[in-house]
């Protein structure tokens, strides 16, 4: 829309929070709250990045002021600046009590949660469906902790405590954020308690013959058949979901047999190459006829990415799409329940029972060391996480053909 006083004034409450666009505007919007607050916002890209600039509430910041500051704003960008760093009365500080939860959300977003954490999109999405939703349009320094009980006892209640706690941690880093940026004095998560309650650690391995039930049964279960590949590719390399996720074609080499997990990637922030068995080799074969074939129906290009996203052009599936094709279809196997990560938690386990040394368990895994030794240890452990997984999937074929077939141990091996 083109934006007026007018066309201002007529967008209505409508119970969630939606955003409309200036026509030409070069990333102007106007942001509608929950209650039907208005809000200017310019969305610009930097290095590569979406970041989103709160200027003003609507009627206090005129239209003629939004159009002044957004000007300005764009041309920091454009001189490679960053308006947040060098305009201070852009950065949303109308005072301690000013911002609200939206806009405490969007600057911990922008200037943390996105450069730190490998889930920040789960963080958005989590913040989106719990925490806005009721908070948005509200000051952020008016949030009681009483009210945060509530929120959080809310989805408790819904039969979801280990949700509640992963929201907790969330909003309690967001308001503690608030504090360290001056725009808050005390954050309202002080000395509360994990709504959720303790969580029991995770031991669950799967035996040979639930490995060999899950094998067979993901042929039965209601899904595409690119997520089931990418399950059974989970416990064939022992790697993690976002790691698969967010792999893409060219850090596959089939004939150097590798997979190459950049730093970015990775849980822990560190570069992994992943030794590809001959059964790991087939099932990305599998994937990339999938993917290919996809494509050409569409008339399309083939996707960067191994798991291209189906909604989202140019973007790979949420590593969550994985996780609720298990859980959805959990009934099917009638196994004991298990999740994603215990897949990883079987392989490495069924690897050690092999006579897989456990340090090379851990280089398969990429678990970070400590101490003199891993300073000074600069072998890349090339040879030995390829004997490992390649040993596993022998050892994993002959489970789930039904062969019990004789695999020697790797210390007899050499």
């Amino acid at each position: 829309m083109k934006f007026t006083d007018r066309g201002i004034q007529s967008l209505k409450a409508t119970g969630k929070r939606y955003e409309k666009s200036e026509t030409n505007g070069h990333g102007l919007r106007i942001r509608v709250g929950r209650t039907g607050t208005r809000t200017f916002v310019y969305v610009y890209r930097r290095h590569g990045k979406l970041h989103r600039l709160t200027i003003g509430e609507y009627p206090g910041t005129t239209l003629e002021m939004a159009h002044k500051l957004h000007s300005a704003a764009r041309c920091a960008v454009r001189d490679g600046l960053d308006p947040k760093d060098l305009l201070p009365h852009y950065s949303n500080r109308t005072g301690v009590d000013g911002h609200t939860v939206a806009e405490l959300a969007d600057e911990w977003l922008d200037r943390y949660v996105r450069d730190h954490r490998k889930n920040w999109i789960e963080v958005e999405r989590v913040l989106g469906k719990d925490v806005l939703p009721p908070w948005g349009d509200r000051k952020a320094a008016t949030i009681s902790r009483r009210e945060v009980v509530e929120l959080l006892d809310g989805i408790v209640d819904r039969g979801a405590p280990i949700q509640a706690n992963r929201t907790y941690q969330m909003v309690q880093q967001m308001f503690e954020f608030g504090v360290r940026r001056a725009i808050l004095e005390t954050s309202p998560c002080v000395a509360l308690d994990k709504p959720g309650g303790r969580e029991p650690s995770r031991d669950r391995t799967l035996t040979d013959d639930e490995v060999k039930t899950f094998w067979a049964m993901l042929d039965q279960c209601v899904m595409t058949a690119a997520l089931r590949t990418a399950l059974r590719l989970l416990l064939v390399t022992a790697q993690r979901r976002g790691e698969l996720a967010n792999a893409r074609w060219d850090a596959i080499d089939l004939d150097a047999k590798t997979w190459h997990i950049p730093a970015e990637d990775a849980k822990n922030g560190r570069a992994h190459t992943v030794p590809l068995s001959d059964l790991a080799i087939s099932l990305l074969k599998e994937l990339d006829s999938l993917v290919t074939a996809k494509a050409q129906n569409k008339d399309k290009e083939k996707s960067e990415f191994i798991l291209p996203s189906p909604t989202v052009k140019g973007f790979p599936i949420r590593a969550e799409a994985i996780t609720r094709a298990l859980t959805r279809n959990r009934p099917k196997f009638k196994i004991s329940s298990f999740g994603v990560h215990d897949l990883r938690r079987t392989a490495a386990s069924h690897m050690t029972a092999l006579g897989v040394p456990r340090l090379h368990v851990a280089k398969v895994l990429n678990h970070a060391e400590s101490g003199v030794t891993a300073i000074y240890d600069r072998h890349d452990y090339a040879q030995e996480k390829r004997e490992a997984l390649q040993l596993w999937a022998d050892h994993l074929q002959a489970i789930v053909q039904g062969r019990r077939k004789k695999v020697t141990p790797i210390r007899a091996a050499g």
